[in-house]
């Protein structure tokens, strides 16, 4: 698929071709996408006092 953006603010398809398909992640790792990440809000406030208390994310260490 094309997509063309307009000084309008408009976007406009101008290709598509639905034959071209494909995977791109099994139903099993499909909640990896970025666009499917979700946190609770216990999660987020766990990472809230973590960057708080200066904890790096995934605890890198320091040398």
């Amino acid at each position: 698929m094309k997509i063309k953006f307009h000084p309008s603010r408009k976007y406009q398809v101008v290709e598509f071709n639905p034959e071209h398909i494909h995977i791109t992640a099994s139903p099993s790792k499909s909640h990896l996408h970025r666009s499917q990440r979700r946190i609770t809000l216990a999660q987020a406030s766990e990472i809230e006092l973590a960057e708080n208390s200066g904890i790096a994310p995934k605890a890198k260490k320091q040398k």
